[in-house]
């Protein structure tokens, strides 16, 4: 290909081999754009425009991604409860064996600590499982 050279109409700099946007030439010099003449743009080969992707498309990406991590944020709390679960029933569980220690009765007594923090220790469990296949889910929302 020949070398191109074109003035710019704002500050008179000649360009060499211009960058040609959609019939939009953008000076090296000034930074500024401007139009050519039918005349010099049919003497410059012009590639073909870039090809942008469409802003419906854009939109509806971007909205996905918001969607996923909205779905993660979700998981993450879940997951996030099923630990704060785990902790009230190993709380419990510690307690009810100091309490069944220090009892005159031993453990016979007071193993009425064992129910509730096994009932904790499931809850924490399935919330960590519905946080887990909410991940999932957040991962194909991609």
């Amino acid at each position: 290909m020949d070398t191109v050279r074109i003035d710019c109409p704002h500050c008179r700099s000649v360009i060499s081999n211009p960058d040609v946007v959609e019939d939009m030439i953008r000076c090296s010099s000034c930074g500024k754009w401007f139009k050519p003449s039918p005349k010099q743009l049919s003497d410059m080969a012009i590639p073909p425009a870039p090809i942008v992707p469409h802003i419906a498309e854009i939109d509806a990406a971007q909205e996905a991604q918001t969607q996923a991590q909205k779905v993660r944020g979700t998981a993450q709390r879940f997951v996030g409860i099923a630990i704060v679960c785990w902790i009230v029933a190993g709380l419990i569980w510690v307690f009810g064996f100091m309490s069944a220690v220090a009892d005159a009765e031993g453990f016979s007594g007071s193993l009425s600590w064992i129910l509730p923090g096994a009932g904790f220790l499931s809850l924490g469990l399935w919330l960590y499982l519905i946080g887990q296949i909410v991940h999932v889910r957040a991962n194909l929302e991609k």
